[in-house]
């Protein structure tokens, strides 16, 4: 499982970066938003495939992960938003309240790794395979792949 999500993650981060040139406006703003989501699951995939837990780089991590999901997000979808570069399906616009309860989700998911981090006893690989299933969640529906 874990070697699945860092394969995805990868091919993501490498053809979104790819996909990115061509990108204007809030259509580029929202390409690297999730780039950003890319690279803070790829940060907390390779902590739990080391087991070096630094506390430090999760709570960054989860930050950055706040800081491109939830309301930010939302606000990145603006109806009729597609250019020939964008991954977003019509799908979004046509089912927006599901929409916005994963990003929503991924927002949450991400305050309750912050706030988890100092536990001890807190379960990280779980986190990331949760946040994970929330990412998969949005991209089935609502992502075109390129």
């Amino acid at each position: 499982m874990k070697r699945l999500l860092i394969s995805v993650l990868i091919a993501a981060t490498t053809t979104a970066a790819l996909a990115h040139s061509g990108a204007t406006g809030i259509v580029k703003v929202r390409m690297d938003g999730m780039m950003v989501l890319g690279q803070s699951m790829k940060t907390l995939v390779g902590l739990t495939k080391t087991g070096d837990f630094d506390q430090a780089a999760v709570r960054e991590a989860a930050k950055q992960i706040q800081s491109h999901s939830g309301q930010a997000m939302n606000e990145r979808f603006p109806e009729g938003s597609l250019q020939s570069v964008s991954e977003a399906a019509p799908a979004i616009w046509q089912d927006w309240d599901r929409f916005i309860a994963i990003s929503d989700e991924l927002f949450d998911a991400a305050v309750e790794l912050e706030n988890n981090a100092a536990n001890a006893d807190f379960d990280l690989a779980d986190s990331v395979k949760r946040m994970g299933a929330t990412c998969s969640a949005c991209h089935e529906p609502f992502r075109i792949k390129k």
